[in-house]
Protein backbone atom coordinates (compact mmCIF):
# COMPACT_ATOMS: atom_id res chain seq x y z
CA UNK A 1 0.00 0.00 0.00
CA UNK A 2 1.34 3.40 -0.96
CA UNK A 3 0.46 6.41 1.18
CA UNK A 4 0.91 10.00 0.09
CA UNK A 5 0.01 13.11 2.04
CA UNK A 6 -0.58 16.60 0.74
CA UNK A 7 -1.65 19.58 2.73
CA UNK A 8 -4.81 21.63 2.12
CA UNK A 9 -4.69 25.01 3.78
CA UNK A 10 -7.64 25.85 5.98
CA UNK A 11 -7.41 27.89 9.20
CA UNK A 12 -10.57 27.06 11.20
CA UNK A 13 -10.67 29.37 14.24
CA UNK A 14 -12.20 26.63 16.40
CA UNK A 15 -8.85 24.83 16.75
CA UNK A 16 -6.29 26.79 18.83
CA UNK A 17 -3.51 24.29 18.29
CA UNK A 18 -3.42 22.45 14.99
CA UNK A 19 -1.04 19.93 13.57
CA UNK A 20 1.93 21.11 11.51
CA UNK A 21 3.54 18.30 9.55
CA UNK A 22 6.72 18.70 7.58
CA UNK A 23 7.98 15.58 5.84
CA UNK A 24 10.13 15.35 2.74
CA UNK A 25 9.06 13.06 -0.06
CA UNK A 26 9.80 9.38 0.21
CA UNK A 27 8.47 6.36 -1.72
CA UNK A 28 5.67 5.39 0.63
CA UNK A 29 4.85 8.63 2.45
CA UNK A 30 5.30 12.28 1.51
CA UNK A 31 4.03 15.66 2.61
CA UNK A 32 4.15 19.05 0.98
CA UNK A 33 3.79 22.00 3.32
CA UNK A 34 2.81 25.61 2.82
CA UNK A 35 2.93 28.59 5.16
CA UNK A 36 -0.41 29.90 6.37
CA UNK A 37 -1.90 32.00 9.11
CA UNK A 38 0.82 34.67 9.11
CA UNK A 39 -1.20 36.84 11.48
CA UNK A 40 -1.87 34.01 13.88
CA UNK A 41 0.60 32.17 16.08
CA UNK A 42 -1.14 28.85 15.56
CA UNK A 43 -1.30 27.68 11.96
CA UNK A 44 -4.15 25.56 10.66
CA UNK A 45 -3.57 22.47 8.57
CA UNK A 46 -5.65 19.81 6.92
CA UNK A 47 -3.84 16.67 5.75
CA UNK A 48 -5.24 15.12 2.59
CA UNK A 49 -4.45 11.40 2.37
CA UNK A 50 -4.13 9.62 -0.96
CA UNK A 51 -3.70 5.83 -0.91
CA UNK A 52 -2.92 4.38 -4.31
CA UNK A 53 -5.06 6.98 -6.01
CA UNK A 54 -7.96 6.76 -3.56
CA UNK A 55 -8.36 10.16 -1.92
CA UNK A 56 -9.67 9.88 1.63
CA UNK A 57 -11.36 12.60 3.67
CA UNK A 58 -8.69 14.91 5.13
CA UNK A 59 -7.32 14.42 8.62
CA UNK A 60 -7.56 17.44 10.93
CA UNK A 61 -6.01 17.10 14.36
CA UNK A 62 -4.99 19.20 17.34
CA UNK A 63 -1.68 18.81 19.16
CA UNK A 64 -3.38 17.76 22.39
CA UNK A 65 -5.15 14.72 20.96
CA UNK A 66 -3.16 13.93 17.82
CA UNK A 67 -2.48 10.33 18.89
CA UNK A 68 -6.14 9.44 19.39
CA UNK A 69 -7.10 11.25 16.20
CA UNK A 70 -4.58 9.23 14.20
CA UNK A 71 -5.87 5.97 15.73
CA UNK A 72 -9.49 6.91 15.04
CA UNK A 73 -8.63 7.91 11.48
CA UNK A 74 -6.81 4.64 10.83
CA UNK A 75 -9.71 2.60 12.19
CA UNK A 76 -12.32 4.53 10.21
CA UNK A 77 -10.40 4.20 6.94
CA UNK A 78 -9.05 0.68 7.48
CA UNK A 79 -5.37 1.63 7.23
CA UNK A 80 -3.10 -1.35 7.51
CA UNK A 81 -0.61 -1.49 10.44
CA UNK A 82 2.35 -0.48 8.27
CA UNK A 83 0.58 2.61 6.97
CA UNK A 84 -0.57 3.48 10.48
CA UNK A 85 3.01 3.30 11.75
CA UNK A 86 4.17 5.54 8.93
CA UNK A 87 1.48 8.09 9.69
CA UNK A 88 2.12 8.02 13.43
CA UNK A 89 5.90 8.29 12.99
CA UNK A 90 5.46 11.21 10.63
CA UNK A 91 3.44 13.03 13.26
CA UNK A 92 5.55 12.33 16.32
CA UNK A 93 8.89 13.02 14.66
CA UNK A 94 7.88 16.08 12.66
CA UNK A 95 5.35 17.87 14.83
CA UNK A 96 7.14 20.84 16.45
CA UNK A 97 8.02 19.89 20.02
CA UNK A 98 6.42 23.07 21.32
CA UNK A 99 3.10 22.07 19.79
CA UNK A 100 3.16 18.77 21.61
CA UNK A 101 3.72 20.69 24.83
CA UNK A 102 0.89 23.16 24.14
CA UNK A 103 3.31 26.07 24.23
CA UNK A 104 3.67 29.22 22.20
CA UNK A 105 6.52 28.55 19.79
CA UNK A 106 4.72 26.68 17.03
CA UNK A 107 5.58 28.12 13.65
CA UNK A 108 8.88 29.64 14.77
CA UNK A 109 11.85 28.53 12.69
CA UNK A 110 15.61 28.79 12.60
CA UNK A 111 15.27 31.31 9.78
CA UNK A 112 13.03 33.47 11.98
CA UNK A 113 15.66 33.37 14.72
CA UNK A 114 18.58 34.15 12.43
CA UNK A 115 16.69 36.96 10.73
CA UNK A 116 15.54 38.45 14.03
CA UNK A 117 18.97 38.47 15.68
CA UNK A 118 20.77 39.63 12.53
CA UNK A 119 18.39 42.55 12.07
CA UNK A 120 18.54 43.46 15.76
CA UNK A 121 22.36 43.44 15.85
CA UNK A 122 22.48 45.54 12.68
CA UNK A 123 19.99 48.01 14.16
CA UNK A 124 21.81 48.17 17.51
CA UNK A 125 25.27 48.57 15.96
CA UNK A 126 24.15 50.98 13.25
CA UNK A 127 25.79 48.93 10.52
CA UNK A 128 25.28 45.92 8.29
CA UNK A 129 26.35 42.57 9.68
CA UNK A 130 28.51 39.66 8.55
CA UNK A 131 26.70 36.33 8.43
CA UNK A 132 28.32 32.88 8.32
CA UNK A 133 26.51 29.56 7.86
CA UNK A 134 28.09 26.16 8.34
CA UNK A 135 26.18 23.66 6.20
CA UNK A 136 23.61 25.09 3.81
CA UNK A 137 22.64 22.24 1.44
CA UNK A 138 20.12 23.71 -1.02
CA UNK A 139 20.28 27.17 0.51
CA UNK A 140 16.69 27.29 1.78
CA UNK A 141 17.90 29.16 4.83
CA UNK A 142 21.11 30.77 3.57
CA UNK A 143 19.83 32.36 0.37
CA UNK A 144 16.99 34.45 1.86
CA UNK A 145 19.18 35.58 4.79
CA UNK A 146 22.05 36.56 2.48
CA UNK A 147 19.70 38.77 0.46
CA UNK A 148 18.51 40.85 3.43
CA UNK A 149 19.36 44.56 3.38
CA UNK A 150 21.01 44.40 6.79
CA UNK A 151 23.60 41.81 5.66
CA UNK A 152 26.95 43.10 4.40
CA UNK A 153 28.73 39.78 3.82
CA UNK A 154 27.27 36.29 3.78
CA UNK A 155 29.33 33.11 3.48
CA UNK A 156 28.22 29.51 3.62
CA UNK A 157 30.64 26.63 4.10
CA UNK A 158 29.59 23.23 2.78
CA UNK A 159 31.84 20.67 1.03
CA UNK A 160 29.00 19.22 -1.06
CA UNK A 161 29.62 20.33 -4.68
CA UNK A 162 25.84 20.43 -5.21
CA UNK A 163 25.23 22.77 -2.28
CA UNK A 164 24.58 26.51 -2.47
CA UNK A 165 27.71 27.21 -0.45
CA UNK A 166 30.11 30.02 -1.24
CA UNK A 167 33.02 27.98 0.14
CA UNK A 168 33.01 24.33 -0.84
CA UNK A 169 35.27 22.99 1.85
CA UNK A 170 35.20 21.47 5.30
CA UNK A 171 34.47 23.90 8.13
CA UNK A 172 37.80 23.07 9.81
CA UNK A 173 39.65 24.16 6.69
CA UNK A 174 37.56 27.33 6.40
CA UNK A 175 38.24 28.45 9.96
CA UNK A 176 41.99 27.94 9.44
CA UNK A 177 41.98 30.55 6.64
CA UNK A 178 39.20 32.80 7.95
CA UNK A 179 40.19 36.39 8.70
CA UNK A 180 36.72 37.90 9.03
CA UNK A 181 34.81 38.75 12.18
CA UNK A 182 31.26 37.41 12.17
CA UNK A 183 28.16 38.83 13.85
CA UNK A 184 25.91 35.80 13.39
CA UNK A 185 27.13 32.25 12.84
CA UNK A 186 24.64 29.48 12.16
CA UNK A 187 26.03 25.98 12.80
CA UNK A 188 24.17 23.25 10.92
CA UNK A 189 26.93 21.04 9.56
CA UNK A 190 27.63 17.40 10.32
CA UNK A 191 25.31 16.38 13.17
CA UNK A 192 27.97 14.82 15.35
CA UNK A 193 29.14 15.96 18.77
CA UNK A 194 32.82 16.59 18.10
CA UNK A 195 32.32 18.34 14.75
CA UNK A 196 29.56 20.57 16.09
CA UNK A 197 31.64 21.52 19.14
CA UNK A 198 34.68 22.33 16.99
CA UNK A 199 32.48 24.52 14.79
CA UNK A 200 31.03 26.32 17.83
CA UNK A 201 34.47 26.88 19.39
CA UNK A 202 35.87 28.21 16.12
CA UNK A 203 32.84 30.44 15.59
CA UNK A 204 33.18 31.92 19.09
CA UNK A 205 36.82 32.81 18.39
CA UNK A 206 35.82 34.76 15.28
CA UNK A 207 32.69 36.38 16.74
CA UNK A 208 32.16 40.11 17.18
CA UNK A 209 31.56 41.36 20.77
CA UNK A 210 27.82 41.65 20.10
CA UNK A 211 27.62 38.51 17.98
CA UNK A 212 25.80 35.22 18.50
CA UNK A 213 26.22 31.61 17.46
CA UNK A 214 23.06 29.63 16.65
CA UNK A 215 23.22 25.83 16.69
CA UNK A 216 20.50 23.83 14.95
CA UNK A 217 19.33 20.28 15.81
CA UNK A 218 20.00 20.76 19.52
CA UNK A 219 16.82 19.14 20.85
CA UNK A 220 16.24 15.63 19.45
CA UNK A 221 12.94 14.03 20.47
CA UNK A 222 13.75 10.37 19.91
CA UNK A 223 16.78 8.18 20.53
CA UNK A 224 16.87 7.30 16.82
CA UNK A 225 16.98 10.99 15.86
CA UNK A 226 19.79 11.49 18.41
CA UNK A 227 22.00 8.74 17.00
CA UNK A 228 25.47 9.95 15.99
CA UNK A 229 25.47 7.52 13.07
CA UNK A 230 24.75 9.04 9.69
CA UNK A 231 21.50 7.51 8.37
CA UNK A 232 21.36 5.34 5.31
CA UNK A 233 19.90 7.98 3.01
CA UNK A 234 19.26 5.33 0.38
CA UNK A 235 16.83 3.35 2.51
CA UNK A 236 13.10 3.56 1.97
CA UNK A 237 12.71 5.02 5.47
CA UNK A 238 15.31 7.72 4.96
CA UNK A 239 12.87 10.59 5.66
CA UNK A 240 10.74 8.84 8.23
CA UNK A 241 12.32 10.88 11.00
CA UNK A 242 14.60 13.82 11.50
CA UNK A 243 18.28 13.14 12.06
CA UNK A 244 19.55 15.56 14.69
CA UNK A 245 22.54 13.48 15.65
CA UNK A 246 24.19 14.08 19.02
CA UNK A 247 24.64 17.84 18.55
CA UNK A 248 22.82 18.22 21.87
CA UNK A 249 25.96 16.93 23.62
CA UNK A 250 27.98 19.80 22.18
CA UNK A 251 25.43 22.30 23.50
CA UNK A 252 25.34 20.67 26.93
CA UNK A 253 29.14 20.61 27.14
CA UNK A 254 29.24 24.40 26.76
CA UNK A 255 27.63 24.60 30.18
CA UNK A 256 31.00 23.78 31.74
CA UNK A 257 32.26 27.17 30.47
CA UNK A 258 31.57 30.28 32.51
CA UNK A 259 32.58 32.71 29.75
CA UNK A 260 29.66 31.89 27.43
CA UNK A 261 25.90 31.95 27.94
CA UNK A 262 23.72 29.25 26.37
CA UNK A 263 19.98 28.71 25.97
CA UNK A 264 18.02 26.58 23.51
CA UNK A 265 14.91 27.62 21.64
CA UNK A 266 12.16 25.02 21.96
CA UNK A 267 11.27 25.05 18.25
CA UNK A 268 12.46 23.78 14.87
CA UNK A 269 14.37 20.72 16.19
CA UNK A 270 16.06 22.89 18.82
CA UNK A 271 17.93 26.15 18.11
CA UNK A 272 20.62 26.85 20.70
CA UNK A 273 21.89 30.41 21.09
CA UNK A 274 25.45 30.90 22.33
CA UNK A 275 26.53 34.37 23.42
CA UNK A 276 29.90 35.87 24.35
CA UNK A 277 28.97 36.83 27.90
CA UNK A 278 29.29 35.25 31.36
CA UNK A 279 26.81 32.53 32.18
CA UNK A 280 23.59 34.23 33.29
CA UNK A 281 21.46 31.32 34.50
CA UNK A 282 22.35 28.48 36.80
CA UNK A 283 21.53 25.26 35.00
CA UNK A 284 22.07 21.56 35.40
CA UNK A 285 25.68 21.10 34.36
CA UNK A 286 27.85 18.18 33.46
CA UNK A 287 31.26 18.32 35.15
CA UNK A 288 33.22 18.36 31.90
CA UNK A 289 32.96 18.22 28.13
CA UNK A 290 33.87 14.56 28.23
CA UNK A 291 30.96 13.87 30.57
CA UNK A 292 28.57 15.35 28.01
CA UNK A 293 29.87 12.99 25.35
CA UNK A 294 29.04 9.94 27.45
CA UNK A 295 25.47 10.98 28.29
CA UNK A 296 22.86 8.40 27.34
CA UNK A 297 19.66 9.50 25.65
CA UNK A 298 17.65 8.39 28.69
CA UNK A 299 19.77 10.64 30.92
CA UNK A 300 19.29 13.48 28.48
CA UNK A 301 15.54 12.88 28.25
CA UNK A 302 15.17 12.92 32.02
CA UNK A 303 16.94 16.28 32.33
CA UNK A 304 16.32 17.77 28.88
CA UNK A 305 15.02 21.17 29.98
CA UNK A 306 17.71 21.76 32.59
CA UNK A 307 20.58 20.50 30.43
CA UNK A 308 19.64 22.63 27.41
CA UNK A 309 18.29 25.66 29.30
CA UNK A 310 15.22 25.07 27.11
CA UNK A 311 12.98 28.08 26.44
CA UNK A 312 9.98 29.03 24.36
CA UNK A 313 10.34 31.86 21.86
CA UNK A 314 9.28 34.80 24.05
CA UNK A 315 11.39 33.63 26.99
CA UNK A 316 14.37 33.16 24.70
CA UNK A 317 14.02 36.71 23.39
CA UNK A 318 14.00 38.06 26.96
CA UNK A 319 17.00 35.91 27.86
CA UNK A 320 18.95 37.26 24.86
CA UNK A 321 17.99 40.86 25.64
CA UNK A 322 16.54 41.51 29.09
CA UNK A 323 15.95 45.18 28.18
CA UNK A 324 13.12 44.18 25.85
CA UNK A 325 14.38 46.09 22.81
CA UNK A 326 14.85 42.86 20.87
CA UNK A 327 11.22 41.87 21.37
CA UNK A 328 10.05 45.31 20.25
CA UNK A 329 12.37 45.34 17.25
CA UNK A 330 11.34 42.00 15.80
CA UNK A 331 7.59 42.61 15.91
CA UNK A 332 7.79 43.89 12.34
CA UNK A 333 10.64 41.64 11.27
CA UNK A 334 8.85 38.29 11.44
CA UNK A 335 5.13 37.66 11.18
CA UNK A 336 3.58 34.34 12.08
Amino acid sequence: MSLALSEIISPPPAFPILLLLFLLAQPHLSLQTSEVGKNSLWKSHLVQIDIEGDVLPPLLTTAENWHQNVLDYGTTHNLDPSTMRDLRDAVITRLPAAALDGTGSVGRTRTDLIKSLSSWISHSEGRKINYLEIGCAGGDNFVPISEEDFVETAYCVDPDPKSESTHKMMSEEFFRINEKTWDVVFVDGLHQWSTALNDIDSALLSLSPSGVVIVHDSNPRTSAAASPDVPDWGSKHQHQMAWNGDVFKAVISLGSRRDVDVATGHFDEGCAVVMNRPRSIERLLVPSRGAAETLTFDEFEENRKAFLNLMEWDSLMRWIDPTGTLGEHIQNIIKI
